[in-house]
């Protein structure tokens, strides 16, 4: 009887050994992790990727408008809103998010030795102000146009609102409208 038991013992044990249905399900579970992060990842730098050449894209758009004399008397809000309901800017991006500056200069070279950037006009609060951030120039002026966006990740595992700015600039000068 011993011998027996034996014998079915060593056969369990040998089928057990040879079993082979569960090794995929526990190599899966080793390298989840990594795979699902990694794939995160490349979804996150490609939405990031895309919304800066969309926000690049409308920020050439609007500043086309300016250099063509088509913002020459509209306000800080009224291009503003020109931006944000062009087609594309506002399906992808929250308005409240982003900000802009635009400065104008008699010639580029004024341009490239002045500070262009004011960080008044990338803040939430204290509110930026048109006298700021709006100057659209007059003919043959070089006008920099820069948008900042607030992106939020799309996959947050800390539940903490992360977000990343991307910026978008245009320089160009202005015709003589």
């Amino acid at each position: 009887m011993t011998r027996l038991r034996h014998t079915r013992a060593i056969r369990l044990l040998s089928r057990f050994c040879a079993d082979r249905t569960g090794a995929t399900a526990v190599e899966f579970g080793l390298v989840a992790m990594p795979f699902f992060t990694l794939l995160f990842a490349i979804m996150q730098t490609s939405l990031v990727m895309f919304g800066s050449q969309a926000l690049q894209t409308m920020t050439s758009a609007g500043a086309r408008k300016i250099m063509t004399g088509q913002m020459k008397n509209a306000s800080f809000s009224e291009f503003k809103n020109a931006l944000c309901s062009s087609s594309g800017m506002s399906a992808m991006f929250d308005c409240d998010n982003v900000f802009i500056q635009v400065v104008s200069f008699p010639d580029f070279s004024a341009a490239s030795t002045q500070m262009i950037v004011n960080p008044k006009c990338f803040k939430r609060e204290p509110q930026p102000t048109a006298a700021d951030c709006w100057d659209p120039g007059t003919r043959q002026e070089v006008v920099i146009v820069r948008v900042a966006y607030d992106w939020p990740f799309a996959v947050n595992l800390d539940d903490v609102s992360h977000k990343t700015r991307i910026t978008a600039v245009n320089a160009s000068r202005n015709e003589p409208f």
